[in-house]
């Protein structure tokens, strides 16, 4: 009988300080005949995230719309809208500001640059939406952050990567996306955790981008370029890729830190030599942005 220990850690702390607001209170819309009532139903929302077009993405923006239905069932939410862009800081620009135009009264965003998004708070501030930054840190006085702890969610990764090697070997590195502070903190885990692990090599490291596409060519040319790979240290979502790059080239992958897509843990099963890690992160961070909002509203 097979067996095969499967390190799954879940839900890894995902909300870092729940509710972090900058600045003093905000003063609260009113639509209602009564210039003395609070508006407690009828916001109007926009989100806008970041989008690689990975599954992760996709999930992201399938919850925050499920959940806002709900909210439209009630009466608390009257109308959103969603406006995905790719790492094209122009475009978030353009849609955000359209939406703000429109008479939203929260805006939800996953910044495409921290400070490139400043444009967009002081546009939403002038005109008194609420803004919940999500997924990625951005600090600007009056809004919110709800973010994932993604140092440590690089930390676990590493941290079990290093214990398997004994503390010894040659690994080969993908990251995600140049520039996002999810992927800069991530970097920073991974440049703590080895600090004690002198023994332990970063042979190559290149940006996968949170993309199965992109994962797979560059470790196809790892698999190329290097015979003696012990490791490989990765983030999330870009697991299929690189075991599909595995596969092409005729090579058992061994030892790795992993996904938790479906895909990802049925290949897993598969593999009898394959030792892993994963590290769940939830898409559903959106909803806990979104509820924020509304009680904030």
């Amino acid at each position: 009988m097979k067996r095969k220990l499967m390190a799954v850690i879940t839900s890894i702390a995902l909300v870092v300080g729940l509710l972090a607001g900058c600045g003093s209170q905000r003063d609260v819309k009113n639509d209602t005949a009564d210039p003395g009532a609070e508006k407690t139903e009828g916001f109007k929302i926009g989100m806008c995230p970041a989008n690689f077009g990975n599954t992760w993405a996709a999930q992201f923006v399938e919850d925050f719309e499920m959940r806002a239905d709900e909210y439209k069932e009630e009466g608390i939410i009257d109308d959103y809208q969603v406006a995905t862009v790719s790492a094209d800081l122009t475009d978030q620009i353009n849609q955000c500001n359209a939406m703000i135009n429109s008479g939203i009264d929260a805006l939800l965003l996953w910044c495409v640059s921290p400070t490139g998004v400043k444009p967009i708070i002081d546009l939403a501030q002038a005109n008194d939406v609420l803004v919940v930054i999500c997924n990625e840190a951005a600090a600007y006085e009056g809004t919110y952050n709800i973010i994932g702890n993604n140092y440590g969610f690089q930390y676990i990764l590493t941290s079990w990567l290093a214990e398997q090697l004994g503390g010894e070997g040659n690994i080969v590195e993908i990251t995600g996306v140049d520039g996002f502070d999810g992927n800069t903190q991530r970097l920073k885990a991974v440049d703590d955790v080895l600090a004690d692990y002198p023994g332990i090599e970063i042979m190559a490291s290149a940006p996968g981008n949170w993309s199965a596409t992109d994962a797979q060519e560059v470790m196809t040319t790892f698999l190329s370029t290097y015979n003696n790979i012990d490791g490989v240290l990765a983030q999330d979502v870009m697991g299929d890729g690189i075991l599909k790059a595995y596969e092409n080239a005729g090579v058992t992958p061994t030892l790795l830190t992993g996904d938790y897509t479906k895909s990802f843990l049925n290949t897993w099963a598969e593999i009898d030599e394959m030792q892993s890690c994963t590290v769940s992160y939830d898409a559903g961070i959106i909803i806990t942005c979104l509820d924020a909002a509304v009680n904030l509203l």
